[in-house]
């Protein structure tokens, strides 16, 4: 008796057949002429499918088929027989399926290892090769993309051009990971579609455009922010992913070990000064950078201004400015404007040139406590970087309270947080006459701490 019968009879599945006569036929042929004869069953199938062998179920509109992949494997008619479409699913060939026993699937296997499977309803695939699904509407194809991205947290989408096709990449976990290939006729449709969302120039190509658009998914609503360049082949495009209604994180759960946690909210507490946050791109600097306002509105009421591009949560009790350099209104800009709004502490979101950093730091040396992030590899590169500013030393040993360096480590599963504090020794500092040479080459004058914690963002 065929395995996938036995399972059944034990299930003790209601079916239109004996189980008898069944069990002369092998598990391909079960399934197609149950399903055949009682199209209610498949679904029913699909669920002991899943919980026995944890296959996805899928309908074929969540997924992304990929024509020019499967035509470069079997003849579509070989696809349409065996009622399955190819998914390019990262690294391994993925296949939507209607029947998981088909022996074609063997055959695959043989010719291309592993293989992932998404059980998709027979009609889906049907509907599919007779052309309502493969002539996808781009904004249908826009929407599969954003959602695919929002499903594996991916922090970014990249569609990259290679000549006479587009690569779609996802970076997920900090790895940048294939994710599906598109025809130069589909990216066509796709590319213009994707601009107008963006309320951006569809007829500009050859410059580069930044955008933003907004798609909700399940309820939730979803940011994404879209920077277009022109290369040799036409305009990639790389969209950054923002969940504009997650709950922000508070400074317990960042992954910051105790004795991190300590150093970090004791330099906080500091009533005036320039604290920063450093690391390289995606490293969870502005999340950081969140939790400890949320941390500093806990502690006593104050007045506090953001300075982003863009703003990418809103915390209740803080008044978030979103930086617009195409109007003139830049972070120097808004600094000094902020510093007109009698502000307690003020948030940067990157200091990018020197006019910022002067402006950051004659605020901090005026009795504001500044929060602001640059992009360094570590504490000690920070404090080479605000001099190469052109800033004054005097000025930096001063203001500068602190400075948390991170960076994220990926695992197959998770992010982890690596940090490095350092902390100015005020009275160490003046005895050493506000050098930062001689801070850098003192040890006493500051504390450096390690740590390595799960990490909650990502």
């Amino acid at each position: 008796m065929a395995s996938w019968i036995s399972f059944l009879e034990e299930k003790e599945v209601a079916l239109p057949f004996s189980f008898e006569s069944l069990g002369y036929l092998t598990d391909e042929d079960a399934w197609r002429l149950l399903v055949t004869k009682q199209p209610s069953l498949e679904e029913h199938f699909f669920n002991l499918v899943s919980q026995k062998f944890g296959f996805s179920i899928c309908q074929l509109d969540q997924l992304v088929p990929d024509p020019d992949l499967a035509k470069t494997l079997f003849s579509e008619e070989a696809w349409m027989l065996h009622d399955m479409v190819p998914l390019y699913n990262g690294t391994t060939l993925g296949l939507a399926v209607s029947n998981p026993f088909s022996s074609f699937l063997d055959t695959i296997k043989q010719s291309y290892g592993v293989v992932t499977i998404f059980l998709v309803p027979c009609a889906d695939i049907h509907a599919y090769y007779t052309g309502s699904l493969a002539e996808m509407q781009p904004i249908t194809r826009l929407h599969q993309i954003l959602e695919s991205a929002i499903t594996y947290q991916a922090s970014d989408i990249h569609l990259q051009l290679a000549g006479d096709h587009v690569i779609c990449f996802l970076r997920v976990l900090g790895q940048l990971r294939p994710f599906t290939r598109l025809s130069m006729e589909a990216y066509r449709c796709l590319l213009p579609a994707l601009k107008l969302h963006a309320h951006l120039d569809i007829s500009m190509t050859t410059l580069p455009q930044d955008g933003r658009l907004t798609h909700v998914y399940q309820d939730q609503s979803y940011e994404f922010r879209l920077a277009t360049l022109p290369t040799v082949y036409g305009e990639d495009v790389v969209m950054r992913l923002f969940h504009t209604g997650k709950q922000l994180l508070s400074l317990d759960y960042l992954g910051l070990g105790h004795v991190a946690y300590q150093k970090w909210t004791q330099i906080l507490n500091h009533a005036s000064g320039l604290i920063l946050v450093t690391g390289p791109t995606g490293s969870g600097k502005t999340t950081t950078l969140y939790a400890s306002l949320r941390y500093l509105l806990t502690q006593k009421q104050r007045v506090i201004v953001t300075l982003e591009d863009p703003v990418e949560c809103v915390i209740e009790g803080v008044r978030h400015s979103a930086i617009n350099p195409v109007i003139g209104y830049g972070f120097s800009e808004g600094l000094r404007a902020v510093l007109r709004q009698d502000p307690d502490c003020i948030m940067i979101g990157e200091i990018r040139d020197a006019e910022t950093a002067r402006t950051a730091l004659a605020a901090a040396y005026t009795g504001h406590l500044v929060l602001a992030s640059l992009h360094t590899e570590d504490c000690e590169t920070t404090l080479y970087r605000l001099k190469g500013f052109g800033l004054d030393e005097f000025l930096i040993g001063y203001c500068l309270k602190g400075i948390l360096s991170q960076k994220l480590a990926s695992s197959t599963s998770d992010r982890y947080l690596l940090n490095e504090i350092l902390e100015i020794d005020s009275v160490c500092a003046r005895q050493a006459g506000w050098n930062m040479q001689s801070l850098l080459n003192t040890d006493r004058h500051y504390t450096w701490h390690q740590d390595a914690q799960l990490k909650g963002y990502g």
